[in-house]
């Protein structure tokens, strides 16, 4: 649905909470990650952080 314009619905397998400003993933283990599909390698941290209007989407019209 994000990709077609109609958005992110709640279900068993989705959660949406809009109220998170960062979240961090940690292991004791280093794991592997990729952002946009590009190996970027192993890491035992991650803190992703939300940073309002950091990055502008573009997105093409859909013809009818």
């Amino acid at each position: 649905g994000a990709l077609r314009g109609t958005g992110v619905q709640p279900n068993d397998h989705v959660e949406i909470n809009d109220q998170v400003h960062d979240v961090v993933f940690e292991h004791a283990q280093p794991f592997p990650y990729q952002v946009d599909g590009d190996y970027l390698g192993e890491s035992s941290r991650l803190h992703f952080e939300h940073i309002p209007n950091a990055a502008r989407l573009l997105m093409p019209l859909w013809s009818k």
